[in-house]
């Protein structure tokens, strides 16, 4: 791969330009790891309204109805739906693990095989979170396994 940064100060923006003659492992890293700057979601700690950006939060759960988002230091509560939160960061490292649950591949360090077809996936915090049968393929195509 080959990097040129270039100092333009007529530029008002950063501009980024990235050419490839096929998209692979690489460039998707590199798009992800792009669209994933400046990424936040909104949600609800206690009484608090808190913006939280999209590569703090390792995992998105909805329980009994309700959506959380889980971050190294708290469970914050958002009013989005799962699907609508997978809307807003699929050009990033989420991908869907089950049903319920989304997770940021960029937050794993580690996977193993679990019963039943399923993955078991390792949190930088050390947290344990479960890929069903399901999405488990999909898991494994994204971390290129």
């Amino acid at each position: 791969m080959k990097l040129s940064v270039q100092l333009n100060k007529s530029l008002e923006e950063p501009s980024v330009l990235v050419e490839y003659a096929e998209v692979d492992r690489e460039v998707e890293a590199i798009l992800a790891a792009l669209n994933g700057v400046g990424a936040e979601l909104v949600g609800r700690k206690g009484r608090e309204l808190v913006r939280i950006p999209a590569a703090e939060v390792l995992y998105c759960e909805s329980v009994d109805g309700n959506t959380f988002l889980y971050t190294s230091e708290a469970v914050i509560e958002s009013a989005l739906r799962l699907s609508d939160i997978e809307q807003r960061v699929r050009h990033t490292g989420f991908v869907r693990v089950s049903r319920t649950m989304l997770v940021n591949l960029y937050r794993v360090t580690g996977l193993r095989p679990f019963p039943n077809a399923r993955l078991q996936l390792l949190m930088d915090n050390g947290e344990y979170v479960v890929a069903s049968r399901q999405f488990a393929p999909t898991v494994k195509k994204k971390l290129g396994l």
